[in-house]
């Protein structure tokens, strides 16, 4: 059944009759669409955090090495999304900038924590 806009309200049958791709491609998308809005914010709110510690400090060698892990990962989650998981372009985008985040944040943990030990010393 549709609605007015147009939407099917039918879930996807993954039970041998259905497409797979089909009934997984939603389930990913709708993933992909919970990290844009609620993870990709709440991380670069972080990682914008961790950063201005690190400035503050003086020490902002590790920002650029956290970006180029960012944009490392990016490529290589994009990469494998798109070519081997065959992935929608948003999608796969959505997943990479997500991860590459994640792993720019993780990197700068153990940096910002020594910024702030060396401020309480």
């Amino acid at each position: 059944m549709n609605d007015p806009v147009g939407h099917s309200s039918e879930q996807p049958d993954c039970s041998g009759g259905g497409s797979r791709q089909r009934c997984c491609g939603g389930f990913v998308a709708r993933l992909a669409h919970i990290a844009l809005v609620i993870f990709l914010p709440a991380q670069t709110i972080l990682l914008n955090f961790q950063r201005s510690l690190l400035i503050i400090n003086g020490t902002t060698g590790p920002i650029s090495k956290a970006i180029a892990v960012e944009l490392i990962s990016i490529i290589m989650v994009l990469f494998v999304c798109v070519v081997f998981l065959n992935m929608a372009g948003v999608v796969a985008a959505a997943i990479a900038f997500t991860i590459g985040k994640c792993m720019s944040t993780l990197y700068l943990v153990p940096r910002q924590a020594a910024a702030v030990k060396g401020w309480q010393a």
